[in-house]
């Protein structure tokens, strides 16, 4: 992830130095120096990454090393960044509710901060659901308020918060905003410190957890505040956090975002979590042509059509289409080469490393006995409509379903794909009348990391038993093992042209 992090903040910084050059007098030194760091810190990491996956291991790559040189790294970028963000948003600008410049800040906050300050500018539509989550955000009740965004990977749940935080009414409203961000190596002091930097400037980190957790609840629970936590991944987390939130504070919200449906109902039983649509086709077309053409342009006719389908097939998910709108830049206006992106969207968006490492976030968070279930998922045809019948019964068939005390085989996968619905990785088509999956169905982009996860040499998970797709049939080589209905109205896995 960090890779991608950085990879994105460095193409944004370069953007920033050409189109907005009027707006970085005399922070240029400064970012170009931003830059060169930059720089030196993506090919280090993208060049570790890549031994590391080829199983190399030389005295630079390992974990000693690596630790050392980042560490070294990212001290001397956090000034620099700090100063020349300064110097574009003024002195009152901080990151996750603090100075960048302050001791214990950390790294993870600033690119993660950074990278939605800088793409700010091409935040395209969701003014709906915008308006949905301010109207929450104003609902008086009668204790501390948490609501939460719930999503699959890359639909841009962040970003939404994000625009809610700069919100000139919600500036209003709520005297005290904070930022949080919930790093992958979680640590709750770091957040508890991170709150606190918003009321005081005296170094906290002295203190003891519980000191901090005392220190927290008593600014939080004097007035209005409205604390935004991005990526919240589990239950644990939250619990953690929870401890220093005060309850009886009903002037207080707390908004987070996290890709798990079950962490997000458990913040607050009272309101259920706002799942985050995915993009129309006029948001997506209209994002495409801002992330291709820039502010005020539009694609010319002679390339409309083709820069539509390409726009229709990213399936209403804002990071596809960013990283396909930074594909079709490279190929200029050429329509042959459009034609070849047109051809083949989820491939292209899957080569993009950003794809690839906010994907690997949420299968790495998964249970070893997940992991394979959802890999299988890589073997539909694309836009396929899946019996959940035949799917559970073909992991079965497999062996990735494991027998559990006083639970069939059928009842373990029924939940397993329950969880993997959960996680937002893998969408409920249609449901039965007592609320269990009848079909199910799993985006592009998520289809084919599933696809070359199987298919890497770490994994290799389908080399013995491919497969096959035949005439509507899903046929397993394990056993001869054949399905096409459930008894009773499961149908056969089906491909629809999705809208």
């Amino acid at each position: 992830m960090a890779e991608a992090a950085v990879t994105f903040l460095l193409e944004n910084v370069k953007k920033l130095m050409v189109e907005r050059a009027s707006l970085i007098s005399g922070a240029e030194r400064e970012l170009k120096q931003l830059e060169n760091d930059l720089e030196l810190m993506n090919a280090f990491l993208i060049e570790h990454s890549d031994n590391q996956e080829k199983g190399l291991s030389s005295q630079s790559c390992n974990n000693v090393d690596l630790a050392e040189k980042v560490k070294e790294l990212r001290l001397q970028l956090e000034p620099t960044f700090a100063k020349a963000m300064n110097n574009l948003n003024g002195p009152s600008q901080s990151v996750a509710g603090g100075s960048a410049a302050t001791q214990g800040t950390s790294h993870h906050n600033i690119l993660k901060k950074a990278a939605v300050v800088m793409r700010g500018d091409n935040v395209v539509g969701f003014a709906d659901e915008e308006a949905t989550l301010i109207k929450y955000l104003n609902e008086k009740t009668e204790q501390l308020d948490v609501i939460s965004i719930v999503g699959m990977p890359g639909l841009g749940k962040t970003t939404l918060a994000y625009k809610i935080y700069r919100d000139t009414e919600i500036e209003f409203e709520f005297p005290v905003l904070i930022w949080v961000y919930v790093s992958q190596e979680f640590n709750v002091r770091e957040v508890f410190l991170t709150i606190l930097k918003k009321f005081t400037r005296e170094d906290m980190s002295g203190r003891d957890d519980i000191e901090l957790v005392q220190l927290v609840r008593s600014h939080l629970e004097k007035g209005r505040f409205l604390l935004f936590i991005d990526d919240v991944w589990t239950l644990e987390v939250w619990r953690q956090i929870e401890a220093a939130l005060p309850k009886n504070n009903k002037l207080g919200k707390v908004l987070i975002t996290s890709r798990h449906e079950r962490v997000a109902k458990q913040t607050n039983r009272n309101r259920e979590p706002h799942k985050l649509r995915f993009m129309t086709f006029d948001e997506s077309w209209e994002l495409l042509q801002l992330e291709v053409f820039g502010k005020g342009n539009t694609c010319p006719k002679e390339m409309e059509g083709l820069g539509q389908h390409i726009a229709r097939q990213c399936g209403g998910v804002p990071l596809a289409v960013v990283v396909i709108g930074g594909t079709l830049i490279e190929k200029r206006l050429d329509k042959r080469e459009w034609e070849k992106v047109s051809d083949s969207v989820s491939s292209y968006v899957q080569e993009d490393r950003r794809t690839t490492n906010i994907i690997s976030l949420s299968y790495n968070k998964l249970p070893h006995n997940l992991k394979d279930c959802f890999l299988y998922l890589g073997m539909f045809p694309e836009d396929t409509e899946i019996s959940a019948w035949n799917l559970t019964r073909l992991w079965i068939a497999e062996g990735f379903i494991q027998q559990k005390p006083g639970r069939s085989l059928e009842e373990v996968a029924e939940d397993n794909l329950g969880d993997l619905v959960a996680r937002n990785l893998v969408m409920a088509e249609k449901t039965k009348a007592n609320g269990d999956i009848k079909t199910c169905r799993v985006h592009d982009m998520i289809r084919e990391f599933c696809q070359n996860e199987a298919a890497s040499g770490k994994k290799n998970l389908f080399q013995e038993e491919r497969q096959e797709m035949q005439g509507g049939e899903v046929r397993g080589r394990r056993g001869g093992f054949k399905l096409k209905t459930s008894p009773g109205d499961a149908p056969s896995s089906s491909s629809s042209t999705s809208s």
